[in-house]
């Protein structure tokens, strides 16, 4: 088990009901415009706060080459109160690690673990960018990459803009990106947090993904990035 090399455990399927998509009709921009349904798998219901997105008419679109240097611009920051501590411990027949919350002194604003020219370099690559606008303003977006060899959709950036969180925007750009995936025969959905974003993990957790894993030094500030995962098989 090598801290330089991504380990996962128990194949990151979900617990209980897997989510279901509704049909999403062609939103006037081209796009998809997502709906908010009942709740996931009719066992869960969404927070009430996603129907507010839906009537303020935020829609899910493709990114256009207009659009970088305004998701460039989105203040990529979250504040915390808790970070996500790595404990480790080897012995003779095996290796124990695990992640405790531990709460920090004081409220601090983590930076995004990308900026500039290499958040931007990194869009390059990916198989689908996905926006959440209204009319003219843009309030988030999603980049992922497709890797097909393991059957997985690794999302590397899911960025709302702070008077908009806690909306439902980032689940309906999550789930966007689960119905792309499953269209492409691809069974498992990733997303990779800073162990310092404890938002970004409760939101993980929260949407039903699971832990299943980490890779160390993950950008070039050195963090460690946890990974969690969302099985695709039976999602319609």
């Amino acid at each position: 088990l090598g801290r330089d090399s991504i380990t996962e455990r128990g194949g990151g399927q979900v617990l209980g009901a897997v989510p279901k998509m509704a049909n999403l009709p062609p939103s006037p921009s081209g796009g998809r415009m997502t709906q908010v349904e009942p709740g996931w798998g009719g066992r869960r219901e969404l927070p009430a706060s996603s129907a507010v997105v839906r009537e303020s008419g935020v829609y899910i679109r493709k990114a256009r080459s207009a659009d970088l240097e305004r998701c460039l611009s989105l203040d990529h920051s979250v504040v915390t109160e808790y970070a996500w501590r790595m404990e480790e411990q080897e012995r003779e027949r095996g290796i124990t690690i695990a992640f405790q919350p531990v709460r920090l002194p004081r409220r601090v604003r983590l930076p995004y673990p990308r900026r500039g020219e290499d958040l931007a370099a990194g869009w390059k690559g990916c198989d689908l960018f996905l926006v959440a606008a209204d009319g003219g303003r843009l309030w988030g977006y999603v980049a992922a990459r497709e890797l097909p060899g393991h059957g997985l959709v690794w999302v590397q950036d899911l960025v709302v803009d702070p008077d908009r969180r806690r909306q439902g925007i980032g689940g309906r750009l999550l789930r966007e990106v689960a119905s792309w995936a499953v269209d492409r025969g691809l069974e498992r959905l990733v997303v990779e947090v800073q162990t310092r974003n404890d938002p970004g993990v409760r939101f993980c957790r929260a949407l039903g993904l699971t832990f299943c894993g980490y890779h160390d030094r993950h950008w070039r500030t050195q963090d460690i990035a946890l990974l969690f995962g969302l099985g695709l098989r039976g999602w319609a």
